[in-house]
């Protein structure tokens, strides 16, 4: 059985420094994990394929990885600023090895995709700073930036794909992407949960509003919020709007291999999120 993306880039992911000091997000690899699958059917190449996976989850990681970067300098101690100093660099680290697995792969071609790519997402990450700034995102528009960022990176690789499938490709990646990026929001504590701020700023009371804008609360306090609102089952519910959604895009393509991975992933994911749990944690 051929390593997971996570085993591969295992090495890259067990820098100790970067373990000790800080914490990274997330490495969620269901999307790389589909990509490495589509290329590896319409390449037959699998060496190619495992090297284009992992340069775009560790591409992926480390603008993840930046995006935990605190957007003002108010850290309470010299540690925490210690902290975000080498969560830079972790992202700078991650993202860096592109480079030198393509260069590896024999594709430097690839290397200036990606970098579109990331210019790409920076500038819509610019968009959303912008649009954000005056608190009033509402939940949706918040789920649609999220998905939005996450898809240049992949989409450099449309291209090895026939184009006949690319509309497929489009409408199967973006709402695997909303998968993940809800399946994240579930995972997250309630301090580090977005989707639950702006929900409070979409719905909540004029103090709740108030407290969120300030950014003036404990940590209990935003947890009993997630409590009062059942965010978790709301998350859960369009999670499973968007697993659905992307089950019928799967049997679209009639592909017995394409349908083997997605109820490989799709079983544990659902397990996971029901029953649901009465608070994001």
């Amino acid at each position: 059985m051929n390593d997971s993306i996570k085993q591969l880039a295992s090495d890259y992911l067990s820098h100790p420094m970067i373990q000790k000091y800080t914490q990274l997000p997330p490495f969620v690899t269901l999307r790389m994990e589909w990509l490495r699958l589509l290329l590896l059917k319409y390449t037959s190449d699998q060496k190619l394929s495992d090297c284009y996976a992992l340069v775009a989850s560790l591409l992926q990681h480390g603008l993840d990885t930046h995006d935990e970067v605190p957007v003002n300098n108010k850290l309470p101690d010299l540690l925490a600023f210690r902290a975000m100093q080498l969560k830079v660099l972790a992202g700078d680290y991650f993202s860096s090895r592109y480079y030198e697995l393509l260069a590896q792969c024999g594709d430097v071609k690839m290397v200036r995709a990606l970098a579109e790519a990331v210019c790409k997402v920076n500038h819509l990450k610019i968009q959303m700073y912008e649009t954000t700034q005056n608190m009033r995102l509402s939940v949706e528009q918040y789920l649609e930036w999220s998905v939005q960022m996450k898809l240049p990176v992949i989409e450099s690789f449309k291209s090895l794909i026939p184009e006949s499938l690319h509309e497929k490709w489009d409408s199967l990646l973006s709402v695997l992407t909303a998968c993940e990026v809800l399946w994240t929001e579930w995972k997250a504590p309630a301090k580090a949960n977005r989707l639950l701020h702006w929900f409070v700023l979409e719905h909540g009371n004029n103090e709740e509003k108030m407290k969120i804008r300030n950014g003036h609360y404990e940590q209990s306090w935003l947890e009993g919020l997630a409590i009062k609102y059942h965010i978790t089952e709301y998350i859960m519910n369009l999670f499973k709007e968007q697993a659905r959604l992307f089950e019928k895009f799967v049997r679209q393509w009639n592909d017995e291999s394409l349908e083997q991975l997605w109820e490989q992933f799709s079983a544990p994911l659902l397990a996971h999120v029901a029953p649901a749990p009465n608070a994001v944690q």
